[in-house]
């Protein structure tokens, strides 16, 4: 009975069929025997344990979004959040501002972020072109 290229490989390699995540380093990156494993079939990534890196409120414009108004809208809700005294551990930059965060940074800003758990305004939806198209219809 044929079992899937994924069991046969992990199977070879010694490895718990059971197990398909591939390894990992403590900071929770994959690791070069990570990647082989992805690569030769015998692991594979879930898409939903995928983590987001950075704070998604700083993320770079997605392609339903109008650009300025990401920018504004961001600036604004960081007046609001000083206003009311509600900071982030990190004060992250904007988008198209120089910033230099490595890929560990980002993961611990992000870490911070959920062990903070902290309520702040979040414009951005404002950005949003479909919000525009659902006003102008409705």
């Amino acid at each position: 009975m044929f079992r899937g290229f994924s069991n046969l490989a992990a199977s070879e390699h010694g490895q718990d069929s059971g197990s398909y995540s591939p390894e990992r380093e403590t900071t929770r990156f994959i690791t070069e025997k990570g990647r082989e494993q992805i690569l030769y079939g015998a692991r594979m990534c879930n898409a939903m344990n995928v983590n987001s890196l950075g704070d998604p409120m700083y993320s770079r414009p997605k392609s339903h979004e109008i650009k300025i108004l990401v920018k504004w809208s961001l600036q604004l809700s960081n007046i609001l959040n000083v206003q009311f005294g509600l900071r982030a551990p990190n004060q992250c930059k904007l988008y198209g501002e120089e910033a230099t965060s490595t890929a560990e940074q980002l993961a611990k800003e992000s870490e911070q972020m959920n062990e903070v758990g902290l309520f702040r305004f979040n414009l951005r939806w404002i950005a949003d072109s479909r919000n525009w198209v659902a006003m102008y219809i409705g």
